[in-house]
């Protein structure tokens, strides 16, 4: 069959000769047609490949171009009036089978393979015999270059992919050969990518190779300091340590701050945890007891004494504040500090990162994903736990949860009550810290308040805590009334459960009735509590907030945040729960105060004080998430909340987590939402899916949402969404169908007189009057946009301004306007810590001072840059800062 290789230099294979094109254009075309696989009009490719010829003589070379190809290939092309394209399996193309193979193992995780899907992996990796494109060039064709750079960044970014999936397989085969050959190919395809590095050092050590592990780390360390000026990082420093002729291992801990109380008592559960982490048949140990039973504290102390044994790593991961499964991901992305791209999935990069880590993580309150109220329809996270050891092999994890994960791989050690003995010395001891020395004299009487409670660590301070009230008969006495008279006669509910909730019942009855319902009414508060939020949704003053501070039955975070214990806080919303009407009025007084919050924040997160409305979005986010699904379920939902939530989510870059919010507020408002609100949130949800490449579905939400505005009349939206079809057309390359869109749209928009909306759609039209040649009309509008985010104080939008007319002046030669424009947004990118935009402008800097013939100091451009680029993971700062930075280099 004819084919097309596009992997390394493009060549044209017809009847088993390769073919010989007079123009260099002519190939250019024909892998444009290609890769796109699908139509394209003739004035958009001749605006594509002749952007800055005159527009007659650039028709006159498309024609000539044309008819030699239909002398050369012609039956391999579809000639319209209009349109050109490439005929579907006339041809082989391997780069559209390489994609093909690659879409086999969609079904399975994405960091593994199986034995259905290896041998398409296999034949896929074969394909690639170099980066797309490779040693090709075409001049004055600025579309191409970024079109070719784009699809050489994700054809490798896949390779890679590819790679790490086999590496994975073949290690689990025992295959040590074939590991080692993909092994090197990822070092060879990308020689300053320390995970490559790490990757291949590792078989070495597992394979016993010491030497050669020494070997490939010396030539890391030599390439990243003649390279880019730098050093590989500490985590690849330590591991190699453990080839280090007298050197120890010294291991990663991750691990907030230990409490200052000494550790008392659990030596028999200690020890046998520490045999469970010690067992290869091991990977899932699940830490069960009830709320306070000190699975926590447990935890902490297993960390140093199991620290040798994981060469990569102990990693606590507290999720207190992981409001729901979907949180997960990204709540383990920040324990990793790792930076999330939109694409692959948070999963996938996750399991990418630990594949070959040899860690222990520690994730402590499981039972907050196990119980969460935000569960709705994803994926369970027992099943991501699963997917996790399969895709990293050398992980354990150490869960600590009041209920079981009931998972087949799952060993379990409960935690009971402390024994006597230790019961005693852990009341004495906060006994004293209560101010109350406690004699041998007490000891029969505290003897009997610890059989009470089971030995409850938790139950023990709290009683001890009552010290400052009552005496120890006192206390002892009010124990004995409850047990009697508060005994639950279920028989599947533990003796210390029963204990538990006695001592609660008996803190309860000495409330009055007000502090009884501001403690349940407190329940729906998830995290921290500001004296703000107590006083509008509870209406607790702060003197009331320290009666149950005293009380023991609220934490202090700050000065001026509380928190409710987890397990005070399930027993307040069991009291809520028999309220009914008192739990509607304070779910619906925490989700309004919520969605007044975000409302509050929408002119800040527009303005010049967007960097502190998303630190306290941040902040409140574990309270948020619920408030928002209350909001949309009851009809609470706002325009302003709703931009303010979407802002929040858009500039982090949390996108997984804010497709995922809006497609549940769409589920659940349904006919209680207004059109406008309802056509708000569909465009909102698209916009999310757009940038994460899921294109169809975010083109099917624009069109509900468009049919919704053109229903109501309602400009000012009709106009949003033309937009954002404008940009949907533009991630085609259906450059004149973008304009369109965005010409309609800022009709509509200046229609409905928003004029601070239209600085987007202006800033877009620049972009197509670049993509088209015209630059004066490009920075035309790239002017009248900047003005407009000047106006009303968008500093990242007014940052992207910048760039584009420093983009533009760059292209002119016009290199000191250009060093003003990236300066000046550097400065405010910094400032928001956008670190990605911070790389990418220094990138540009040094680009401009390259051209003025400063090459030291471009070079220190690029080193910042690719620091930068490879703390974030933005994978086209890190090409684009290797590129200068190997540009830059001065010869020996």
């Amino acid at each position: 069959m004819d084919q097309l290789t596009l992997f390394g230099f493009p060549q044209f294979i017809k009847n088993g000769r390769p073919i010989k094109f007079s123009h260099r254009h002519m190939l250019a075309l024909l892998a444009y047609l290609a890769v796109t696989a699908q139509p394209h009009s003739r004035e958009s490719l001749i605006t594509f490949f002749w952007p800055e010829s005159d527009p007659s003589v650039a028709f006159a070379s498309f024609r000539s171009l044309l008819a030699k190809l239909k002398k050369t290939v012609g039956e391999f092309l579809e000639i319209q009036r209009d349109s050109l394209a490439l005929l579907p399996q006339s041809l082989k193309v391997d780069v559209q089978h390489f994609r093909t193979l690659l879409s086999c193992s969609l079904p399975h995780p994405k960091t593994e393979a199986c034995p259905r899907c290896a041998p398409s992996l296999t034949e896929a990796a074969q394909l690639y015999r170099g980066d797309f494109l490779a040693g090709f060039t075409l001049r004055n064709s600025s579309p191409f270059d970024d079109w070719q750079r784009t699809q050489t960044e994700s054809l490798r970014r896949e390779f890679i992919g590819i790679l790490q999936r086999l590496i994975s397989w073949h290690t689990r085969l025992g295959d040590h050969e074939t590991v080692l050959a993909y092994a090197r190919r990822w070092v060879a395809l990308d020689p300053l990518d320390e995970a490559a590095h790490r990757m291949l050092i590792q078989h070495f050590l597992r394979t016993h190779q010491n030497a050669a592990a020494q070997e490939q780390y010396a030539n890391c360390l030599r390439l990243f300091r003649e390279e880019m000026g730098t050093t590989p990082s500490l985590s690849l420093e330590r591991l190699a340590k453990e080839f280090a002729p007298d050197g120890q291992n010294q291991n990663l801990i991750s691990l907030p701050d230990k409490p200052l109380t000494p550790f008392i008592g659990r030596a028999a559960e200690h020890a046998q945890l520490l045999n469970h982490l010690a067992n290869p048949a091991c990977r899932l140990v699940t830490l069960v007891g009830l709320g306070g039973a000190g699975k926590t504290r447990l935890a902490y102390e297993i960390v140093e004494s199991a620290a040798s044994t994981f060469s990569d790593g102990v990693f606590f991961i507290s999720l207190e504040s992981t409001p729901s499964p979907a949180a997960l991901p990204l709540t383990l992305a920040q324990a990793f500090h790792l930076n999330l791209d939109a694409n692959p999935s948070p999963e996938t990069q996750i399991f990418t990162h630990l594949q070959t880590k040899n860690a222990l993580l520690i994730l402590d309150n499981f039972e907050q994903l196990l119980l969460s109220p935000l569960s709705g329809r994803e994926a369970r996270s027992e099943t991501l736990l699963l997917a996790l050891l399969h895709a990293a092999p050398h992980v354990k994890l150490l869960i600590t949860s009041r209920v079981r994960l009931n998972l087949r791989d799952e060993w379990i050690l409960e935690l009971g009550g402390l024994d006597p003995r230790d019961a005693i010395q852990l009341f004495q001891q906060r006994a004293c810290q209560t101010g109350f020395a406690l004699s041998s004299a007490d000891l029969p009487l505290t003897s009997q308040i610890c059989q009470h409670l089971d030995g409850h660590p938790l139950a023990l301070e709290m009683a001890a805590g009552w010290l400052s009230v009552f005496s120890l008969p006192k206390i002892l006495a009010e124990l004995a009334i409850g047990l009697q008279w508060l005994s639950s006669p279920a028989q599947d509910i533990p003796e210390r459960h029963k204990n538990l909730v006695t001592l609660f019942e008996t803190t309860w009855n000495t409330l009055s009735e007000v502090e009884k319902e501001t403690l349940m009414v407190l329940s729906v508060f998830h995290g921290g509590i500001t004296l703000d939020a107590a006083e509008q949704v509870a209406h607790a003053s702060p003197l009331r907030l320290a009666i149950l501070r005293h009380k023991a039955l609220l934490e202090s975070v700050s000065l001026a945040q509380f928190k409710l214990h987890p397990l005070i806080r399930q027993f307040a919303q069991e009291k809520l729960a028999a309220s009914q009407e008192l739990s509607i009025e304070a779910q619906t007084c925490h989700s309004v105060y919520f969605m007044a919050f975000l409302a509050a924040r929408e002119q800040a997160l527009k303005g010049a004080n967007q960097t502190q409305a998303l630190e306290e979005i941040q902040l409140e986010m574990s309270n948020i998430q619920p408030a928002w699904i209350w909001a949309a379920k009851h009809g609470q939902l706002t325009c302003s909340a709703l931009e303010s939530l979407y802002l929040y989510y858009h500039i982090r870059s949390h996108l997984h987590e804010g497709a995922y919010m809006f497609c549940l507020a769409v589920e659940h408002s349904g006919s209680n939402s207004s059109p406008r609100l309802r056509s708000r949130l569909l465009l909102r949800q698209g916009k999310f899916h757009l940038r994460l490449g899921e294109n169809e579905r975010a083109e099917y939400l624009f069109q509900e949402s468009l049919a919704l505005a053109y229903q109501a009349n309602m400009m000012l939206e009709i106009g949003l969404v033309l937009n954002e079809l404008g940009s949907l057309a533009l991630s085609r390359q259906e450059y004149v169908h973008a304009e369109t869109f965005y010409q309609e749209s800022l009709l509509f928009l200046t229609q409905a007189q928003e004029k601070n909306e239209c600085h987007r759609v202006l800033n877009n039209l620049g972009i197509i009057s670049k993509l088209k040649g015209e630059l004066d009309i490009a920075r035309n509008f790239y002017q009248q946009s900047l003005e407009i985010c000047r106006e009303i104080g968008d500093q990242r939008s007014l940052a992207i301004r910048l760039t584009n007319l420093g983009n533009l002046a760059f292209a002119q030669k016009d290199y000191a306007t250009a060093h003003q424009y990236y300066e000046e947004s550097v400065v405010l990118l910094r400032t928001l810590s956008d670190l990605s935009g911070v790389a990418f402008c220094l990138i540009n800097l040094g680009n401009v001072v390259f051209e003025w013939g400063d090459t030291p100091t471009a070079h220190q451009y690029y080193v910042d840059a690719y620091a930068l680029a490879a703390e974030t993971g933005n994978h086209s700062a890190i090409r684009a800062a290797q590129e200068g930075l190997t540009k830059t280099l001065v010869p020996a």
